[in-house]
């Protein structure tokens, strides 16, 4: 289990979309009101919360909606202000899913949205024991079954 950042970027971004997962809480990306910017990580993978460091001109609360996709849709776990400027904000997804991308709009009337860092939690597959021997299994064996 751990914190996963993103690997790659799509939609669209104001600027420096890849400084939303460099490691670097210092650095940013900027998006415009209503973008629709989206996050991805190497590769699908057990997850059941993510956190996001989000600001307006790095010292403003940004008002965003996130959706996370699994499942073959994208399912909406937050809407509104993030509860702080100045550190992560953890949102639960409700359950353990498979999840292959995250969608984030931001909705603050500016130029200035600022995703300083995005991270997935990635859950540990469980083990499958068969006649006395363990079998650890990655999320895409797991969910073939």
């Amino acid at each position: 289990m751990g914190w996963v950042s993103p690997t790659s970027h799509s939609g669209t971004w104001y600027s420096d979309p890849e400084k939303a997962y460099d490691g670097d809480t210092g650095t940013f990306a900027y998006m415009s009101r209503e973008d629709e910017a989206f996050l991805t990580p190497a590769s699908p993978l057990l997850c059941s919360k993510i956190r996001v460091w989000a600001s307006v001109l790095t010292w403003y609360k940004a008002d965003l909606t996130i959706s996370v996709y699994y499942g073959g849709a994208y399912h909406q776990i937050f809407d509104g202000q993030v509860t702080t400027y100045t550190d992560y904000m953890e949102v639960e997804i409700g359950s353990i899913q498979t999840v292959s991308n995250v969608k984030i709009v931001p909705h603050t009337i500016t130029l200035s949205d600022c995703l300083h860092e995005f991270q997935f939690w990635e859950e540990t597959a469980p083990s499958v024991t068969i006649s006395g021997s363990s079998c650890p299994r990655t999320a895409k064996q797991f969910n073939s079954f």
